[in-house]
């Protein structure tokens, strides 16, 4: 077996193994989740919020607890709950957890240190999916506030982080677990899914997702098992330790959807065909960062790996394919048509700006934005940004922080000075506005990145409707966490 053979063995589902099946693998492993979960929720209320433990670059709590606290992160920002799951992880770690296709871990590999382990047989495709960071997002910002008072109790900070660690693996592996659910559906249902992957179909494979009796179904069990695990049970009036609508609201608020979003990610990925295209140097050499971002030559004239692949592989997985294009509007083109589901794009570098080909690209095309990969720069403060296209529908969420935006004004005096006064009035942070040619009448559109994390889900969406108002075109090109 050659070194390709052994990738490719690596890839796939491993064939010596019966295929997933929905109803004997899944469903009994589903609801024991479901358990878990709620154990580890009603653990957690005893304590008070206790949000000093989620203050990041807070060294005092940390440093009272543990000798050379400086030395003991890989981080100056991590809070003392972000230090206690990173020692928790680099533990398990060891111990071999995250070779698991079941298991993911918050932290990088690098710095846990995890091995890979080529002998771990696993029931679906290899892939890189993780979203444990929005999923700690909507757990200390959505989740806690609902069920533990907002107060402080010092004696108890590591006994609220032990509850923390619990609650966020347990919810982590049950969103995660959706690759498995989606290898089931695609196993029971080949062709039908074979054919929405082709044609790039995200919200069609939303929709094939999408049960709604059986997610009602799923939430009332829910909701009965807290009823039923949630008193001490020594007679019918005992008060909730956390009221069973709180647990059935997180499940339909956010861990159904989020499970489906990982669902429809690695169902995009799964067939036998590059993952992404991005723009190659190697292609097109006299290309500049106007057109493309990418490594030129070493000291040896060697063509190194370019950028923009690198952030293919760091997001979708070093085992990923990536098909290389001739330039940025090759990219799109390439999504577009449909040879593959996603696009890599350089957007930002920290000393030359944005990239205007990325920019108009996105004005003439329907692609969206899905997510943002940052890579670091060699003595620059900021990193290199690289966005995810995709044919997926943007729709803004409780955990959306980022949002790209492209708007025309009105032909009226002081029309974009009312725009932007409507974004800073709700405390929406303006991270860039550029104006961009539309290529229809001669016009311009006006391109921005909004930090829309400090005001929140309501405040965000009432502002973006107001925007709609004032101004003569609004179009949404993505959100992400």
């Amino acid at each position: 077996m050659d070194d390709n053979d052994k990738t490719s063995s690596l890839m796939w589902p491993d064939l010596t193994l019966p295929p997933v099946s929905l109803i004997e693998d899944i469903r009994p492993a589903l609801i024991r989740q479901e358990e878990t979960i709620i154990f580890a929720l009603i653990e957690r209320s005893q304590y008070v919020l206790n949000s000093s433990c989620y203050l990041e670059n807070e060294k005092s709590i940390l440093s009272d607890r543990v000798k050379d606290a400086a030395k003991a992160t890989p981080s100056p920002s991590f809070s003392f709950m972000d230090y206690f799951l990173f020692e928790t992880e680099k533990f398990q770690a060891k111990l071999g957890r995250y070779n698991s296709s079941e298991e993911h871990a918050f932290f990088e590999p690098e710095w846990l240190k995890v091995a890979s382990n080529a002998s771990h047989k696993s029931r679906i495709k290899a892939n890189n999916i993780n979203i444990n960071a929005k999923i700690k997002h909507v757990y200390l910002n959505k989740i806690l506030p609902t069920m533990c008072e907002d107060k402080e109790d010092a004696d108890n900070y590591g006994s609220t982080c032990v509850c923390d660690v619990a609650v966020l693996q347990a919810i982590s592996k049950r969103i995660h677990f959706g690759k498995f659910v989606a290898e089931a559906k695609f196993c029971a249902e080949r062709e039908k899914f074979t054919t929405l992957i082709q044609n790039n179909d995200a919200q069609g494979l939303m929709e094939a997702l999408t049960h709604a009796a059986v997610e009602e179904k799923v939430i009332e069990r829910v909701r009965k098992k807290a009823s039923h695990y949630g008193t001490d049970g020594s007679d019918s009036s005992s008060a909730y330790k956390v009221e069973p609508d709180v647990i059935a609201k997180l499940y339909k608020d956010y861990l159904i959807p989020l499970n489906k979003d990982v669902q429809v990610e690695y169902l995009l990925q799964r067939l036998d065909r590059p993952a992404y295209a991005f723009p190659d140097k190697k292609l097109h050499r006299k290309r500049n960062f106007d057109e493309l971002n990418g490594k030129s030559e070493d000291s040896e004239g060697r063509w190194q790996q370019s950028r923009e692949e690198e952030a293919g592989r760091l997001h979708f997985g070093e085992q990923s394919k990536g098909l290389p294009c001739v330039s940025i509007r090759e990219v799109f083109r390439s999504v577009s048509t449909n040879k593959v589901p996603f696009g890599v794009v350089p957007m930002e570098h920290p000393s030359l700006g944005l990239n205007k080909a990325t920019q108009i690209a996105l004005v003439q095309s329907s692609l969206k934005v899905c997510a943002c990969v940052c890579l670091p720069v060699e003595g620059a403060d900021q990193p290199e940004r690289y966005f995810i296209i995709g044919p997926i529908k943007p729709s803004l969420t409780s955990e959306t922080s980022q949002a790209v935006l492209l708007f025309a004004t009105k032909h009226e005096p002081g029309s974009l000075v009312k725009a932007l006064s409507c974004l800073g009035e709700a405390n929406l942070n303006l991270r860039c506005l550029e104006s961009i040619p539309s290529l229809q009448n001669n016009e311009y559109m006006f391109y921005c990145e909004i930090d829309c994390s400090k005001a929140g889900f309501e405040e965000t969406k009432r502002t973006l409707e107001k925007l709609s108002e004032l101004t003569k075109d609004v179009i949404q090109v993505g959100f992400y966490f």
